[in-house]
């Protein structure tokens, strides 16, 4: 007998596959009309026509959608959720007309975020987090990946990941950690790359290691961040301590990111604004996941990425948030999708794959989450909405009104 039936359901709305989908595969939906979804073991025993289910009617609890549509949960591979402090009047300077550079060489950005959280407590630090997946579970996101990098030091870097891993063990939602160390360098080490990356090394993998703390390891590939060939150096550790490469490539410049994500076989890619075609080349050769970030580029007043570029070479595309204090003040994956179609010309279809199923391939979860097939966990979202595209077209409005995670009803 099935944990959960959710009967009703006008059209069930998902891509499919247990691997990311690439280029124009992306527009290709399983749509079924007047559907039904049962669950067991939070895992999704059945997702189809009604009349086709042969299995038990009867279940401990039932949901009667009443005609709402059903989607997979939202995978949101890219967020910066813990962190202090408020950076509102960066805003406002941004819209006086001060750059992003301009602020983080007065003192702002990246280290004014720095400086709130390494003063913040442990409790404090989750008080907020907590809130804020809160928020995002409710807007439909049952998948998230939550980085460090807001400490850039041991024991403010261990604390925001302690704080990763309580959310971790507490949530409906599936937590994943990346540990982003290598997100700026610390006033303390003056300028100095290599002092900050040997305190790394030395101290902080250490520290990351035994508790097995975080799955990925990532770095701010940029100009006056870090470079190429830090970035080599720093996964060539991560990797003995037992992390994935992650890269923030190319956001600012052309600045060799893509081509060392593709070099070091990274999971994914993100942001890639100034991403070559030479780089992109080569990242679909090694499998990386391509990672937009329409959010950052909406708040920078930056110009979005083409997403045609990156469906015409065929690879694998996803959507995330990059919900930060600094350059994506939200999660809403909902409001994602938008900018992706109004703005980087994704159609509904690619941009739904984008922020479900290829969201989970750059997790490596997409056999495990990130559409409603059998066998794959029951992360389900119900939405009251007469056209399932509806959820990208009203931008603003949240239709979600419950929310399935692993098989529980969480909102």
């Amino acid at each position: 007998m099935p944990d959960l039936i959710i009967k009703n359901i006008s059209k069930l709305v998902t891509p499919t596959g247990t691997a990311g989908t690439p280029g124009n595969r992306m527009n290709e939906l399983r749509i079924v009309d007047h559907a039904m979804i049962a669950i067991a073991d939070g895992k999704i025993a059945y997702a189809g026509e009604t009349h086709d289910y042969t299995g038990s009617p009867d279940a401990k609890k039932v949901i009667d959608a009443d005609g709402m549509i059903a989607l997979p949960g939202f995978v949101d591979s890219h967020t910066h959720l813990v962190f202090a402090g408020n950076r509102a009047e960066e805003f406002d300077l941004r819209s006086r007309g001060k750059s992003y550079a301009e602020i983080a060489e007065s003192g702002g950005g990246i280290k004014s975020t720095v400086k709130a959280t390494r003063k913040a407590t442990k409790d404090e630090l989750h008080s907020l987090a907590k809130k804020r997946l809160a928020e995002c579970i409710g807007l439909g996101t049952t998948t998230i990946e939550i980085k460090s990098g807001y400490g850039l030091e041991g024991a403010a870097e261990m604390k925001m990941l302690e704080v990763i891993g309580q959310l971790h063990d507490e949530s409906p939602a599936t937590v994943v950690a990346t540990f982003l160390g290598a997100h700026d360098l610390p006033e303390e080490v003056h300028g100095s790359r290599q002092e900050y990356l040997s305190l790394i090394f030395h101290d902080m993998f250490p520290r990351i290691w035994p508790k097995r703390m975080a799955k990925y390891c990532d770095v701010f590939c940029e100009e006056g961040y870090f470079s190429p060939q830090d970035a080599r150096q720093l996964f060539a550790k991560a990797r003995d301590f037992g992390m994935k490469p992650k890269v923030h490539a190319d956001q600012l410049s052309d600045f060799g990111g893509v081509s060392l994500a593709a070099e070091v076989k990274a999971i994914s890619a993100d942001h890639l604004e100034f991403a070559s075609d030479e780089g992109l080349d080569a990242m679909r050769e090694a499998g990386t996941v391509a990672t937009l970030l329409p959010g950052a580029a909406y708040q920078l007043n930056m110009d979005f990425p083409d997403a045609r570029r990156f469906v015409s070479k065929d690879l694998v595309v996803a959507l995330a948030s990059d919900y930060n204090p600094g350059s994506s003040t939200t999660g809403n994956m909902q409001l994602m999708m938008n900018m992706a179609c109004c703005r980087m010309n994704m159609s509904c279809a690619e941009a739904l794959t984008a922020a479900t199923l290829n969201g989970a391939a750059a997790l490596e979860l997409a056999d495990v989450t990130g559409s409603l097939q059998s066998g794959k966990r029951a992360d389900v979202i119900l939405c009251e909405l007469e056209e399932w595209q509806e959820i990208i077209y009203r931008f603003g409005h949240n239709p979600v009104k419950k929310v399935i995670a692993g098989g529980a009803v969480v909102s």
